[in-house]
């Protein structure tokens, strides 16, 4: 409710740590009304954020704005792999330049896997454990693509110590593991836990298993 949203941040003149959040998201939407909804809640909550002091503030990035790992960086690159990628760049892009418009000190984390047991779909391990319950093939579009993995417990950890590290001020810092795998060797080691999970992946050459 943005009318009870705007009194309570009336009555507040300082914040340590502000977190951002995202508008809808899902297939189901025209793209318009999905772009559109980020842009209108991203531009409220940071107008009502403008007579606030604030310490720092934190906005979780995706990796589909640009899967390629870099430790750190001030000048974000984009390269959006799918619809979500284009609409988290739009969106953090608006941060960004509000940021810089009111020299607002700020830390972006851009995430890749992060997993755990309430993961939602379509998640890749949600998604296989929902294929093999289902007595389903999974069709994976590429089998070599490189998904890093991140417990949601150690993401906990290494996300506070980020946060509270000056180190980090007014830059995007990947949150990636060293736990490296692609698409389809994570299949083949699930397939040997699990025999009656069936894949198709696409390389040069379509192989079934």
């Amino acid at each position: 409710n943005k009318l009870n949203l705007i009194k309570y941040f009336q009555s507040i003149s300082s914040i340590d740590y502000a977190y951002l959040n995202h508008g809808i998201i899902g297939s189901k939407h025209p793209i318009d009304k999905l772009i559109n909804s980020h842009i209108e809640k991203t531009e409220f909550i940071l107008k009502i954020l403008q007579k606030i002091k604030i310490k720092k503030l934190i906005y979780f990035r995706s990796s589909d704005e640009d899967p390629k790992y870099s430790h750190e960086k001030i000048d974000m690159n984009f390269n959006p792999i799918n619809l979500y990628g284009t609409i988290k760049s739009i969106t953090t892009n608006l941060i960004k330049n509000y940021c810089n418009l009111y020299k607002q000190r700020f830390t972006f984390i851009k995430l890749y896997l992060v997993v755990g047991r309430k993961q939602k779909s379509p998640r890749i391990l949600k998604l296989i454990k929902n294929k093999i319950e289902n007595n389903l093939i999974l069709n994976i579009e590429d089998a070599d693509s490189i998904k890093n993995f991140t417990d949601i417990e150690d993401f906990l950890i290494i996300q506070e110590k980020i946060i509270r590290s000056d180190h980090f001020i007014d830059k995007s810092v990947d949150l990636i593991s060293n736990q490296n795998i692609s698409i389809g060797e994570l299949c083949k080691k699930i397939k040997k836990i699990y025999p009656q999970f069936k894949f198709i992946q696409n390389r040069k050459n379509k192989k079934k298993f």
